[in-house]
């Protein structure tokens, strides 16, 4: 997807199956770009929209999308620039926003103080990003699963600390983790 303007659409329903459902066009955001990290925020209110490609270079800007009120908010900048090889999720427990790329980075953004926080660089290797997820037992463990060069690795990281541990490594040519490990 390549565009002048990024756009975000809502499906609004049909009223008890009156009206037929349809997608209707939200209002542009702030910052022009593609390839961004996106994810649902506080209760699926907004939308996250983080990095990308603007005119030709990978950016570290943020905003959150309002859905409510179609408008977009500012946040400060990322203290890395991510693209389309990024990751992210909002930890509800704590209220802030993770984001990973594949080389290792991950940051937390704190949005009640508007601020980015490095965790973690690990690794010095390009690896395909699959997946990050918060551990069901220990909200300051994440998880980040990788895959390259035939392998598949899943990373468990304190983000207290950003001490890392390789919890999985396996060969797998199909790149999908046991289900076993994928249920941390």
């Amino acid at each position: 997807l390549k565009t002048a303007n990024l756009q975000f659409f809502v499906y609004i329903p049909s009223d008890l199956g009156k009206v037929e459902p349809i997608w209707d066009r939200m209002s542009n955001l702030l910052i022009s770009r593609h390839k961004t990290s996106a994810c649902m925020v506080d209760k699926d209110r907004f939308i996250g929209i983080f990095g990308g490609i603007e005119h030709g270079s990978v950016t570290s800007k943020a905003e959150l999308y309002a859905i409510n009120c179609e408008k977009s908010i500012r946040l400060s900048d990322m203290n890395v620039r991510y693209a389309q090889d990024s990751k992210c999720l909002y930890h509800d427990v704590f209220h802030q926003i993770i984001i990973c790329n594949g080389w290792g980075m991950t940051e937390l953004y704190d949005i009640n103080k508007d601020i980015w926080k490095n965790v973690r660089k690990s690794g010095w290797e390009a690896r395909r990003l699959q997946n990050i997820w918060i551990s069901k037992e220990d909200p300051y463990i994440m998880f980040r699963s990788y895959y390259s060069w035939n392998r598949f690795d899943i990373e468990q990281i304190d983000i207290r600390m950003g001490d890392a541990l390789s919890v999985g490594v396996w060969s797998d040519r199909s790149a999908s983790a046991p289900l076993d490990v994928l249920q941390l």
